[in-house]
Parts: C-alpha cells; sequence; structure tokens
C-alpha cells in the first residue's frame, strides 16, 4: 500500500469516526477492501485450495465483488494469488538458512501443487529459473 493510499485511508477512518461528511469515500472502502483481500491472500498462500471463491469468502464479500473490485487494476485475483505465491518462493528460496529445504517442500509450503508449472511461472515472471535463484543464495551462504 502506498504512502498515499494508506494517508487516504487513515484520513477517511478518522472523519467517519468523528461522523464528518466525507468520511469514507467509495474509492476510500474499495482501497481498504483490496488491502484486506491482499492480507487474506498472504495468510492463506499455503493453502493450494485458495480460489476467488474462497477469497470472497474469507473477506465477507461475494465473489461478485471481489472480482469488481479487481476490475481497474493490472491483475486478476487469481494472478495476484499466484504473484504473491511467486514473490513468496523467491524470498524463500533466497534465505540462507533455507538452502537445504528442498525446492520441492518450498513451493510446496507456499501452495504451489505442480512443480513443473511452479518453474514456468518462476521463469516467466522473473526471467530466471527457481533453481539458478537457490545456486546464487547457496553460493552466497557458503561465502558468508
Amino acid at each position: 500500500m502506498s504512502d498515499d493510499t494508506l494517508r487516504e485511508c487513515t484520513v477517511g477512518l478518522i472523519r467517519q469516526r468523528l461522523d464528518q461528511p466525507d468520511g469514507i469515500t467509495p474509492s476510500t472502502r474499495r482501497l481498504l477492501h483490496m488491502a484486506s483481500i491482499r492480507a487474506i491472500i498472504r495468510r492463506h498462500l499455503d493453502n493450494p485450495a485458495l480460489d476467488p471463491d474462497r477469497i470472497a469468502e474469507v473477506a465477507n464479500v461475494s465473489p461478485r465483488y471481489l472480482h469488481k473490485l479487481f476490475q481497474n487494476t493490472e491483475l486478476t485475483p487469481m494472478q495476484l494469488l499466484k504473484r504473491l505465491r511467486l514473490e513468496a518462493c523467491l524470498h524463500s528460496l533466497r534465505d540462507p538458512s533455507l538452502t537445504r529445504t528442498p525446492i520441492k517442500d518450498i513451493i510446496a509450503a507456499h501452495g504451489y501443487r505442480r512443480p513443473d508449472q511452479f518453474a514456468r511461472d518462476f521463469k516467466q515472471l522473473f526471467g530466471v529459473s527457481p533453481t539458478q535463484v537457490r545456486r546464487l543464495a547457496t553460493q552466497q551462504a557458503i561465502r558468508t
């Protein structure tokens, strides 16, 4: 969440609490919902069955509203889920304390079921293979 977004949400919540006009505007409400959904996805990354219906259920919104929230964003709910999983995997693959953990265990811990699909998605997003990232992390761990 950007500083401007955070500021807008904070001001909106304060105005609402003080019963002032223009408390939480529709755009602020949307930003708050999006932040909440991102947090929900992050908390449930390990669940391979996580999908838009489950995200909507946990967020206490309808699947239709969930998709409406994402209408004017660059990613769909599933694309966001995939991106957050891949970023979490990247972080874990770079972690020197996890260099002995098999890659298949790392990706399973972040909700991926199929290593082949993970490898394709990872290389497409980051431009390198998970093995290359792991190799570099292992070399850095040895140096330190």
